[in-house]
């Protein structure tokens, strides 16, 4: 493990849903607070920030607060399109 590139890496998981009840959990506010995030924010390319039952778009950003942590993780939606979610983040090491 000691030469593995952590810029990026795959983690399959078995989930028994849909593609698009799987991509709304990911990419609308609303949904992604319900399971993973504290508080979760998405803009549009122009920097607006999105209602919490709107979904991202190619080119927005994103800002998001993680339960029992104080980091906030910010980063950019670099592929949307309705079933395939890329996000590139903006990352740091916690501690």
């Amino acid at each position: 493990m000691e030469n593995f590139n952590w810029e990026s890496f795959t983690k399959k998981i078995a989930i028994k849903s849909s593609v698009a009840e799987l991509y709304d959990a990911w990419t609308i506010s609303e949904k992604i607070e319900s399971w993973f995030l504290s508080e979760a924010t998405f803009y549009n390319a122009n920097g607006d920030s999105l209602a919490p039952n709107q979904s991202v778009h190619q080119g927005g950003t994103y800002k998001w607060e993680w339960f029992l942590y104080d980091d906030i993780e910010r980063g950019r939606i670099t592929q949307a399109n309705g079933t395939l979610f890329t996000i590139h983040l903006c990352w740091r090491m916690f501690g």
